[in-house]
């Protein structure tokens, strides 16, 4: 143990001596540790991380509508969940959910909360525990006498109620009627997904406004539910496959729509089983990238300790003279190769707790309450991965350069032979190439990804989204019928576009470029058009939108007329449709006043075209532009709608003028969260900032390692040349002739390593070019301009060692050794 303390202190002050070499190497480490570290981090909070308040994680299964022979799940509707419950009973214990935003109120103000609706077994087969009450009981659930209850979440229990141990037994509204609370769910809880934070749980057959209903509960085609079970001890995942696979096996004979129909079991992660692969794969390759950065990172490290070993033979040499060990020497190096490992870890965990809260701003928006939450905050898991990550690299990278500088014959070598430095100097070389050669890759990568991103900036979406502001509303959560929210829409829009500095505003069930991009109406038809082989109709996306629509989001309307007062319940049924749907089917220009059919030709709904609109971007912003269809609010009424409202002179609205106005209409009405358009639709964008900002961050760290790369063999070449530079300039050679001759043999290295990146980003390049939006994945000006940069990077950390060479006397130059 003293030996060993002795080595840190003997380490600490060699290194106090050379605090540049520290510095250096210090800095590479934590630059590869951190990248390696944040990436581990999100697998952790995506993959690992077990589900908070969850103590037993083993057996548990997500389950879902899949087809024969896949394991993508889907839902499923109640009725064919209780027959798979009631076959696989000896299997498995199954509770059911989904996602359901629920408006909580009681003495304040309502508000509404990201909500689940489960069966008692949704937290039997989790195995959680209340930290207050209790949770649901069997009859509590029943679909025909159904108990209003609901369980809170901790941290809704602690941000709402102020952790008042007296909230068990409380009275509450859910969507404007009474019910308890009769638990809190444990610290931590929010609901076995850790994409989704549950804050309300209520029973799955509750009877309130918004909520399914017994028809929508006893229909076998209402496919809405999720299932989550816990195999039985001794049961396999296979046999509770086979069980469940018999159950819809004997309702397939029974009801023929089920036909292809199967339920899908995997085991329960905290991703859904249908994204859960392609993120696994994404972080994966992500994780190899890392792993190659540090590794590069660790290769210059081990060329600094190396050429510090040069530095010191003959210290070594004296102290193998005088009888030291071998292994006492090594141990002796490899502790202080240790010791700058374990500094540059603990930098690089700090860097990475700074790096993965700026991925935190990448999560996209989405409708409130739903809201994707990841912790990526460092645990034990992470500090483990961090320190192993740290102790491994130290050791085999350490262990080298050790081995090397204390072989006796290595030294008395190196007393005499010039030419040895030399040949390492070309191995850093060619190090230095490759590492190159993966920053032109990277920064390639991140150069299209920002050139994308400025050109999907720049298309012509066919609406304008500055200046307004939108957000979600559902009646059905207070109790509107179809009647009462007509007139409450109408109204709202009327008083906002009477307010003071805004300009207009409508409702719409859909915002463009958002999810989903379409309302289900089936397909459409046309007389004397045949849809095509194979089909009943041709393919068609809708909306549902109110008077004004076009207007708030500047969509311009080519002919015909906006939806107006004439457009009731009642009247003739209009609508609007896109011109590639007006080209398409009626080519003559004739479609104003012409009919489509919504459903078959024969039995569907008939609506006029009374407006032809100009085509925008709806589903994304490199899909084809659909057939689409604009239907009036007034006709085809939804309680889920999102108000969109335009401020004058492209200024956002006053959203206290809004919460005024949506407080004289329906004062308990919940107001949801206010979103930018233009932040709502830039979630078309996410790919490519994530893609561009890691690609971006991971090119940068290749770009400052190669500077050190390239600067550190330059460095080391001019140190091993000094004699011969001295040579040089005793014979007349000009500074100026010395200069170029050590840039240009320094510059050969990273032009190399270019050409190799090039060569290699070519092909490579053209598997990203569904993410390029307008941009060619060999965008010429990408191109040049990485390779103009890491020009003049690789020129800067080669010229000034070349500068300090050709600047150094002649004498001192011949004097060295």
């Amino acid at each position: 143990m003293d030996t060993i303390v002795q080595d840190i202190r003997y380490g600490i002050r060699q290194f106090t001596r050379n605090r540049a070499l520290a510095a250096a190497a210090v800095v590479c480490i934590a630059i590869g540790v951190g990248a390696n570290t944040t990436i581990f981090s999100v697998v952790n909070a995506v993959l690992l991380r077990p589900i908070p308040g969850v103590s037993d994680g083993a057996g548990l299964l997500e389950m879902g509508r899949a087809q024969v022979g896949e394991n993508l799940f889907d839902t499923l509707s109640y009725p064919i969940w209780r027959d798979v419950i009631e076959g696989t009973r000896e299997q498995a214990e199954i509770g059911l959910w989904t996602p359901q935003a629920l408006a909580l109120s009681g003495d304040e103000e309502a508000r509404v909360e990201t909500g689940f609706l489960v069966t008692p077994g949704y937290f039997t087969v989790l195995g959680v525990e209340p930290a207050l009450g209790r949770f649901f009981a069997e009859d509590e659930a029943a679909l025909g006498d159904p108990a209003s209850l609901a369980v809170i979440s901790h941290g809704l229990w602690q941000r709402r109620y102020g952790a008042d141990p007296g909230v068990v037994g409380r009275a509450v509204r859910v969507n404007g009627e009474p019910a308890t609370i009769i638990g809190v769910a444990s610290r931590g809880f929010g609901g076995h997904l850790s994409v989704l934070d549950a804050d309300v749980w209520v029973p799955l057959g509750m009877r309130a406004p918004g909520l399914p209903t017994p028809e929508d509960l006893g229909g076998r085609g209402n496919h809405f539910l999720l299932g989550i079970g816990r195999l039985r001890p001794g049961v396999s995942l296979a046999a509770a496959r086979a069980a469940g696979s018999a159950a819809m096996a004997g309702m397939r004979e029974e009801f023929p729509r089920l036909e292809g129909m199967d339920v899908g079991m995997a085991p329960l992660g905290s991703l859904p089983g249908f994204i859960r692969t392609s993120v696994s794969v994404f972080l994966a390759a992500l994780m190899v990238v890392v792993g190659l950065v540090l590794m590069i990172a660790c290769i210059n490290v081990a060329g600094m300790l190396q050429a510090r070993g040069v530095a010191r033979r003959k210290e070594i040499a004296v102290r193998l003279a005088m009888g030291a060990g071998r292994g006492r020497l090594v141990r002796q190096l490899l502790t202080e190769g240790l010791l700058l490992f374990a500094c540059g870890g603990a930098l690089g965990l700090l860097a990475s707790a700074w790096a993965t809260s700026l991925l935190g701003t990448l999560r996209p928006p989405t409708p409130p309450p739903f809201v994707f939450s990841f912790d990526l905050g460092i645990d034990r898991t992470v500090l483990a991965f961090t320190s192993i990550l740290t102790l491994a690299t130290g050791v085999l990278f350490g262990l080298g350069p050790a081995l090397r500088s204390t072989r006796p014959e290595l030294v008395r070598a190196l007393k005499d032979d010039r030419g040895a430095g030399h040949r390492r100097s070309r191995l850093r070389g060619a190090m230095v190439a490759g590492q190159v050669a993966i920053t032109v890759l990277l920064l390639i990568a991140s150069g299209l990804f920002l050139r994308a991103l400025i050109s999907a900036r720049n298309i012509d979406t066919g609406f304008d989204p500055d200046g307004v502001v939108t957000m979600s509303l559902d009646l059905d959560l207070h109790g509107y019928d179809g009647e009462a929210g007509l007139r409450f829409y109408r109204e709202l829009r009327q008083r906002l576009e009477r307010t003071p500095g805004i300009e207009a505003a409508s409702v719409a069930a859909l915002l463009p470029l958002g999810l989903p991009s379409s309302i289900g109406f089936g397909g459409v038809n046309v007389e004397g058009v045949e849809p095509p082989a194979n089909d009943i109709s041709w393919d068609a996306d809708f909306n549902v939108v109110s008077p004004g629509y076009f207007d708030t989001l500047r969509i311009p309307l080519l002919q015909g007329r906006d939806f107006d007062d004439r457009d009731v319940e009642g009247a003739p049924r209009v609508a609007i449709i896109n011109e590639t749907m007006a080209d398409h089917f009626w080519p003559a220009g004739d479609a104003l006043g012409a009919e489509l059919v919504t459903g078959s030709v024969a039995d569907g709904t008939r609506w006029q075209v009374v407006g032809i609109a100009r085509d925008s971007k709806y589903a994304s912003f490199t899909a084809e532009t659909p057939f689409f269809t604009y239907l009036p609010l007034a006709q085809s009424y939804r309680p889920q709608m999102s108000l969109q409202v335009r401020g004058r002179n492209a200024e956002a609205p006053s959203l206290p003028a809004m919460r005024g106005v949506l407080r004289e209409l329906d004062p308990d009405l919940p107001f949801m969260e206010v979103i930018a358009l233009r932040e709502y639709v830039e979630i078309g964008f996410l790919p490519q900032r994530i893609a561009g900002s890691v690609a971006g961050i991971l090119g940068v760290v290749g770009l400052l390692l190669g500077a050190v790369g390239i600067y550190g063999v330059t460095a080391y070449t001019v140190n091993q040349r000094l004699h011969e530079i001295g040579i040089r300039k005793a014979l007349g050679a000009p500074r100026g002739q010395v200069l170029r001759l050590v840039v240009r043999q320094g510059m050969l290295a990273p032009l190399l390593g270019m050409a190799a990146g090039v060569s290699l980003a070519l092909p490579l390049t053209r598997l990203l070019a569904a993410f390029l939006m307008g941009i060619s994945p060999v965008d010429p000006i990408t191109f040049a301009g990485v390779l103009a940069l890491l020009a003049v990077v690789a020129f800067l950390a080669n010229w000034l060692p070349a500068r300090r060479a050709a600047s150094t006397d002649p004498l001192v130059c011949l004097r060295h050794e």
